[in-house]
């Protein structure tokens, strides 16, 4: 009789296997009809991120446009596109005029990714909710 055989080792063995599967191996195996949709389901929340991304990206550029057009005019305008500008535009210094349209648009990304970013994360803590509320 080996020791591999014995009752006791047998029973660790079996114990320890357990604690070793992955949960998706302790799950029981969808059907392939749901993966499908869940696959169309990751694929229109993906869309729907980028939807969000762009339109961010549009309406801070052209806000930000909007505010640097009218800053000379205005205090509003010039506070609104303080705030806009911030961080890249006011790294040209006396020369925003100038360097305008090269900072422009990476300002606009910086902002777009930022509020998806939070965009996302209000979504996720909602989703949250709701299903706590669920249970």
């Amino acid at each position: 009789m080996s020791h591999e055989s014995t009752p006791r080792r047998a029973r660790r063995q079996a114990a320890t296997s357990q604690l070793r599967r992955t949960k998706a191996q302790r799950t029981k195996a969808q059907p392939i009809h749901s993966s499908s949709r869940a696959a169309w389901l990751a694929m229109a929340d993906n869309l729907a991120t980028a939807i969000v991304f762009v339109g961010f990206f549009v309406a801070h550029w052209v806000a930000q446009a909007m505010a640097w057009a009218n800053a000379p005019r205005n205090t509003a305008w010039h506070l609104l596109f303080d705030l806009l500008a911030t961080p890249l535009i006011h790294l040209a210094g006396s020369r925003t005029d100038e360097y305008f349209l090269e900072l422009s648009v990476p300002n606009s990304l910086l902002w777009a990714a930022a509020l998806t970013y939070l965009a996302a994360r209000f979504r996720s803590r909602r989703e949250r909710a709701r299903r706590v509320r669920k249970d």
